[in-house]
């Protein structure tokens, strides 16, 4: 009997919790029958309390729904799957007066004394969030640059037309997928951990920012797009990202060729350098041998060697200006490596808020 009465006590006190709880809360019976409606389900679907109770929890969906709920529902309680218990998704609801609004709903499951399972919906009004989200989304959808969103746990969530042309994928073979199958190879291992360690940390030193990436397309080759993120919560979450890329391959192309030619000039002078340094050791040589014969041929040779004189002078100075050219030419070339890696971005750099948590 003790037992009994804390039993019933502690159902009182559940239900005295729920029933003030600024969200709607519904719990539903083995029947499918609605056995608890608190005050703010109330005001959300319109209709009282006395109006719901032992009725079948379908009322409170769309009319075109209803033939197939209780089928639905119940084959979750029979297969034991309650693959919907534990999580959330979007659906509409029907409120008295017929108008539809969009909730988000959580299921949890209890069993009464009985052993019968019943279930507990906690429900909360997304509609204006929900008519947000896709407004962004269509706007998002338009723009010229490609646009990716990806959620708490790094799933992608949107992919634009722009994006599936700078990839190569189909929205549909990305959506629902982790973001790392969009970053170089050599990351994808780690890029989960590197975007977490911001998450947790706060350090999005890059959101707000922009940089130069690699992407890595579907059909194996690698363009280049200018990435800036943004923290834009698609769904009222702060801790997800939306990243926008242009595409800068062409540009890309166009940097590489030049640099290439500046590389190649700057072999062709350091070759030239090569050839003026060597002439001028080569002159330098003989004029050391004139200096030898004019000293042999005494007063004749006295005006012979004053010339060899000079002409070493010069080779000399051909020397130092050819050590001044070669200095040139390799800043020049340690300038074009880091110019190149700068402007492909070293192919480190992945779709998260930073390449490494350092």
């Amino acid at each position: 009997m003790l037992d009994t009465q804390n039993l019933a006590a502690g159902r009182l006190n559940l239900q005295e919790a729920l029933g003030k709880m600024i969200d709607p809360v519904i719990i539903i019976g083995p029947s499918n029958e609605v056995i608890f409606f608190n005050t703010a389900a109330e005001k959300l679907w319109g209709y009282r309390s006395a109006d719901v109770i032992g009725q079948n929890v379908k009322i409170l969906i769309p009319r075109h729904m209803r033939s197939d709920h209780d089928s639905w529902v119940n084959r979750h309680r029979r297969d034991g799957s309650d693959r919907i218990v534990g999580s959330s998704r979007e659906v509409q609801a029907e409120r008295s007066d017929g108008t539809h609004v969009w909730v988000s709903l959580g299921l949890s499951q209890m069993s009464d004394e009985a052993g019968k399972s019943n279930y507990i919906a906690m429900v909360r009004d997304v509609t204006s969030e929900r008519a947000n989200r896709l407004a962004m989304e269509q706007m998002l959808a338009q723009t010229i640059d490609a646009v990716v969103s990806i959620d708490k746990d790094n799933l992608i969530t949107f992919f634009n037309d722009a994006a599936e042309r700078l990839w190569g994928y189909e929205s549909a073979e990305v959506v629902g997928r982790n973001v790392k199958m969009l970053v170089p190879p050599t990351m994808q291992e780690h890029h989960d951990g590197y975007v977490g360690h911001h998450r947790d940390t706060g350090e999005d030193k890059i959101v707000g920012t922009s940089r130069q990436v690699p992407v890595h397309r579907k059909d194996g080759t690698v363009g280049y797009a200018r990435l800036s993120l943004r923290q834009i919560p698609m769904d009222g979450v702060s801790k997800n990202y939306t990243a926008f890329l242009t595409d800068v391959s062409d540009q890309q192309q166009l940097s590489d060729d030049t640099l290439g030619l500046i590389k190649d000039l700057l072999n062709q002078i350091g070759q030239l350098t090569n050839s003026i340094n060597t002439i001028a050791q080569q002159t330098n040589l003989l004029s050391v041998n004139a200096s030898i014969e004019a000293a042999r041929a005494g007063d004749m040779g006295r005006g012979f060697g004053v010339v060899a004189m000079e002409i070493r002078a010069l080779s000399n100075q051909a020397k130092e200006i050819t050590k001044q050219i070669e200095g040139v030419v390799e800043a020049g070339r340690a300038s074009v490596a880091k110019l190149a890696n700068d402007t492909t971005g070293g192919g480190k750099t992945g779709m998260g808020p930073a390449n490494h948590p350092h």
